[in-house]
């Protein structure tokens, strides 16, 4: 059984704990939750990011009005939130076995994320929609909902509930504590820009060196690039996770606080 650094017992909600948790469940499953990563957000991510910026130049070229380049940007952002909440329900498997001190595999953690592949699909897409409108309409009710919905990846994986069950456990899960998720969710955001700067600075330096471009000088641009978006989403989703399992046993307890109750 292997040992975790974290202590669940509290019913205290911890900002460092959700952070150490999930940084220790990447470090101490490197071959579980970095394959997932690389498989479900940075391999796929990328695909889809050159795919969108071609299409988006096409339709730039061909239509004078913004309404198709519109769409497909929201297409874009919900295959974006689909990796991300993808990505996020593998790695909770993974990050929740972690927790209690489990081993977790790699079958098991893609398994649970496949089997419900398509409420995951809509999920992104109710996600998606909201936080769009909300972000257009004023910022606020966008961050709001962004925080609320937080947790609805992991609870929809972990309690096997529907959709809206998901979305109703998120909100019930973040109550009291949206102003910590929310810096939890800037960290992050920081910690994006951070590895958007550092794949910049690499794609930069290998430009000027490698030559003319080949088949061979993409392919090592896309190392770094993958390499460094592989850690990210490891890392994100990790802590999103971690983030679940922290609002469970604060608002429902440990569980072996339940089982007491149970055999009361």
């Amino acid at each position: 059984m292997a040992s975790t650094p974290t202590d669940i017992s509290s019913h205290s909600f911890s900002v460092g704990r959700v952070f150490a948790r999930g940084a220790g469940a990447v470090s101490a499953n490197p071959f579980v939750i970095l394959p997932i990563a690389f498989l479900c957000g940075a391999l796929l991510n990328n695909g889809i990011a050159r795919l969108m910026a071609r299409l988006t130049y096409t339709l730039l070229m061909a239509f004078p009005y913004p309404y198709p380049v519109l769409s497909l940007w929201f297409v874009s952002v919900a295959l974006g939130t689909f990796l991300g909440v993808v990505t996020q329900a593998a790695a909770t498997r993974a990050v929740v076995t972690y927790a209690y001190g489990e081993r977790p595999t790699l079958g098991a953690a893609l398994l649970s994320g496949l089997i419900v592949f398509f409420p995951l699909l809509l999920l992104a897409i109710v996600i998606s929609l909201a936080t769009t409108v909300g972000v257009l309409l004023l910022i606020a009710p966008g961050l709001f909902l962004l925080v609320a919905c937080s947790a609805a990846a992991s609870a929809l994986i972990e309690d096997r509930s529907g959709v809206i069950d998901a979305l109703y456990r998120s909100f019930y899960l973040t109550k009291g504590a949206r102003w910590r998720i929310l810096g939890i969710e800037l960290i992050l955001v920081g910690v994006g820009l951070a590895a958007t700067a550092l794949i910049t600075t690499i794609g930069m330096a290998l430009f000027r060196t490698a030559g003319p471009v080949t088949t061979g000088v993409v392919l090592l641009r896309l190392v770094p690039t993958l390499t460094v978006h592989t850690a990210l989403y490891a890392f994100v989703a990790a802590v999103k996770a971690s983030l679940y399992v922290e609002l469970r046993n604060w608002k429902d307890g440990p569980p072996s606080d339940q089982l007491a109750e149970v055999f009361a």
